[in-house]
């Protein structure tokens, strides 16, 4: 971050925090993006939403490497130890890709 610094992992410049209103307001509200709801109308928050892309980006590029996570990894561009991490987080079961 240029001309920046970072305290306990929150950005500022110049007196001012990058940190969104509702935060700093501390009320409670985190916006559209925290509460948003799917495609069924059941809320989901940011966390569960951002696992669930991440798992089907996984589960894609398995599917392009037919199981073989180490051309999954250099499909996603990331290492193989990463790919291998989230197969397990998300118990993904590589075999049906083969």
């Amino acid at each position: 971050m240029k001309n920046g610094n970072r305290v306990s992992g929150i950005g500022y410049r110049e007196g001012r925090s990058f940190l969104p209103d509702a935060r700093r307001r501390g009320d409670g509200n985190r916006g559209p993006l925290m509460n948003a709801q799917n495609k069924n109308g059941n809320t989901e928050n940011l966390k569960a939403r951002v696992d669930a892309y991440e798992r089907d980006l996984v589960m894609e590029a398995l599917r392009g490497a037919k199981g073989n996570q180490s051309h999954a990894a250099k499909l996603l561009g990331t290492s193989q130890r990463l790919v291998n991490y989230k197969i397990q987080k998300y118990g993904i079961d590589t075999s049906r890709f083969r």
